[in-house]
């Protein structure tokens, strides 16, 4: 089954049929991109490009499948399962940049749990849509690991100190998002 939709003077198909229609492979991108990043630690430029990679495929796979109908179940699984896989690999990777700082384990180990926990819901069918603050915390995440392994790269002090804020500022964001799939307050 095919679905064409005109955009601005150009025609999009997506294959319902086909396991990998445009935003299964921008998934994958990622999938391979958080693969790679945490061995490339050593080279910051190459794990920034991975990251990009990563968070930008992130908005677009979602977008593409949202904007042209042509979203799957499978799609929305293997954008979930690729989230975790991309984020706990940019985790690792800005833990091998940066050590193991309080100011680093913190958040990685809420965010840790959180993932877990979520996770756990998914497999016991509690909470298999991805709330809206869930979605933003996410991106918040992602970007703010782009911007450390980004300050490491271009070796900046000030975009290395505000990425970090920006991660410590997604906390209450992850809380809430929780506390939604918990279905508390």
């Amino acid at each position: 089954m095919q679905s064409t939709h005109g955009y601005e003077g150009f025609s999009v198909e997506c294959a319902r049929s086909e396991l990998m229609p445009i935003p299964n492979l921008l998934t994958a991108l990622r999938l391979a991109a958080g693969c790679a990043i945490a061995f490339t630690a050593d080279y910051p430029g190459i794990a920034l490009a991975l990251a990009a990679i990563g968070a930008v495929t992130d908005f677009f796979d979602g977008w593409w499948a949202r904007h042209f109908n042509c979203g799957t179940e499978f799609g929305k699984r293997f954008d979930q399962l690729t989230d975790k896989v991309f984020g706990i690999a940019l985790m690792v990777t800005v833990i091998r940049l940066d050590g193991f700082q309080w100011f680093t384990l913190i958040p990685f180990t809420l965010i840790l749990a959180y993932s877990v926990s979520i996770t756990l819901l998914r497999v016991l069918g509690r909470a298999m849509e991805s709330s809206r603050e869930a979605k933003w915390k996410t991106g918040v995440q992602f970007a703010s690991g782009v911007g450390i392994v980004g300050a490491w790269a271009i070796g900046s002090d000030t975009i290395w100190v505000i990425s970090y804020i920006v991660l410590w500022a997604s906390l209450p964001l992850m809380w809430y998002a929780w506390r939604r799939y918990m279905h508390i307050g």
